[in-house]
């Protein structure tokens, strides 16, 4: 086994300095009573025929693949060359010996609703599964032999075609059998399945101009009217997977908010049945809890200007940010908020839209022209104009399930529930904190781990403020995530390193 290094958490000196009605404080410790002790391992790779030295060994290693994916325990592990499987097991590199799934034919896992797990080597080729109960995987019968296969996001349903021109199929846990739900149009390998919703217990799909919506137990697809026309893409909008769907309170109302929340598209709902769609809705949207409540920016985060376009033109054209009540599919706007510029210049324009929630509350921050401000029970409140000043112009959320983060190039900061702004980490480099960085849970008492900067710094986080650095990197470090059991965080050093971070509670 690879040797530990602990790093037990030590008390060491803060200070807090008030600032303009702001608390700022520097903060270099992990306070005492943090029930978490963390240790990082290295990674024992001799199992690999002709490798002695760990370290030395990865660096000879072309290049792995990190499959930490749901219905297994263990991440598993492609190293090219090797032609076979390995996985982790007390920070050992072992031989993955089971016939599925392998890891150089596994990219793409799916958690079925009935606690059935599948996977296979890509989003259209699903090829094991792993039944409730079950301890291993098996290959689906026939798959290997079928021209493609796919999930249906939200159901429990598993499509799959033999043939370019063939039937419509779907998978009842033994084999693959006629699809009970009619094919509407032409379901081709590249293309999105009809889109579940959750919220409907029924099906979109789309084809040429007309959308169209399927109940189980329908003879058929039903039409809906569209007061905009248009020509669909299998990439916009319901096609996407991670859409959202809210219901209103009344039942009149579908909000539809796309994968990458810059896509807002509404439905008139009847019986239980969607009847009309309304223009689809341009910007930055989120959902507030479960209110059936959407607020965000009303607008194109980015254009090109036109020579023709004058000041009165831009400003007309410049994204508001409104909210759209739970029965309503009106937006209604705050007029005094305009977006952080990005860019603007002769050429273009482009606005900043970050958002991020305040655990355990139903607050949703976000950056506009002055400052800060979040939203709330129908309210939005501004926050000091002067956390521009601190945090510069382009912060960054970093979230994790009990505190929010704000990362700067001069900083990390905590924002608290009780509207302060704290400094928990100065940067080591110019480049300071950012998108690239990460913060995991681990599950003990709200402690995270962090890992910051260019050449990465690991540090212990409390939602409290309180930060301590585990382990300073000469080089960067390439995170490879969290394993199965929340409290671990595979990791490894450009020099060729890979590492287990640890912690027990």
């Amino acid at each position: 086994m690879g040797s530990i290094n602990k790093h037990w958490f030590k008390n060491l000196m803060s200070y807090r300095t008030p600032i303009l009605g702001i608390t700022v404080s520097v903060v270099l410790s992990l306070f005492s009573s943090a029930k978490a002790d963390v240790s990082i391992q290295e990674v024992d790779v001799s199992a690999i025929a002709d490798l002695q030295r760990p370290g030395q060994a990865w660096q000879r290693i072309s290049g792995q693949g990190f499959h930490i994916f749901e219905g297994l325990d263990v991440p598993l592990i492609n190293i090219r060359g090797t032609k076979k499987s390995w996985f982790l097991e007390d920070a050992r590199l072992r031989e993955w010996t089971p016939d599925f799934p392998r890891a150089n034919l596994l990219s793409e896992t799916v958690g079925l609703p009935d606690g059935t797990v599948i996977g296979g080597p890509s989003a259209n080729h699903l090829r094991f599964i792993k039944p409730q109960g079950g301890d291993a995987f098996a290959l689906i019968p026939d798959a290997v032999d079928l021209y493609w296969s796919d999930h249906l996001e939200g159901a429990d349903i598993v499509f799959a075609k033999r043939s370019k021109e063939g039937a419509l199929l779907v998978f009842d846990g033994e084999s693959f059998v006629s699809s009970p739900i009619p094919e509407k149009g032409q379901t081709r390998q590249g293309e999105f399945l009809p889109w579940y919703s959750t919220a409907l217990d029924g099906y979109f799909t789309a084809s040429a101009a007309d959308i169209w919506f399927y109940r189980t137990g329908d003879p058929e697809w039903h039409r809906l009217n569209e007061i905009e026309t248009r020509s669909w893409d299998p990439g916009w909008g319901l096609f996407q997977r991670g859409s959202q769907d809210i219901l209103s309170p009344d039942g009149t109302l579908l909000k539809v908010i796309s994968e990458n929340q810059l896509g807002l598209t509404q439905y008139r709902v009847s019986d239980g049945y969607p009847t009309e769609m309304l223009p689809s809705l341009a910007g930055q949207w989120n959902k507030v809890g479960n209110s059936g409540e959407v607020v965000g920016w009303l607008g194109f985060k980015h254009r090109n200007l036109l020579y023709a376009e004058d000041h009165e033109e831009v400003e007309e054209r410049t994204p508001k940010f409104v909210r759209v009540p739970p029965n309503s599919d009106v937006p209604q706007t705050f007029p005094d908020l305009r977006p952080l510029l990005l860019i603007y210049d002769e050429n273009s324009i482009s606005y900043q839209y970050r958002f991020a929630a305040m655990p355990g509350t139903d607050r949703l921050y976000f950056l506009h022209e002055n400052g800060f401000a979040y939203y709330s029970d129908g309210q939005v409140s501004l926050l000091p104009a002067e956390w521009l000043g601190i945090v510069g112009k382009l912060p960054h959320f970093l979230a994790t399930n009990h505190a929010l983060y704000v990362a700067a190039t001069n900083g990390l900061f905590l924002l608290g529930r009780d509207d302060t702004l704290t400094e928990v980490l100065a940067p080591r480099t110019k480049a300071g904190f950012g998108s690239n960085d990460k913060v995991f849970d681990l599950g003990c008492d709200g402690l995270s781990i962090g890992f910051f900067g260019w050449k990465t710094g690991i540090y212990s986080l409390n939602p409290t403020g309180e930060a301590a650095l585990i382990m300073q990197s000469h080089s960067a470090i390439e995170v490879y995530g969290a394993l199965p059991d929340g409290k671990s965080i595979l990791f490894s050093e450009k020099e060729g390193h890979l590492k287990l971070l640890r912690a027990e509670c």
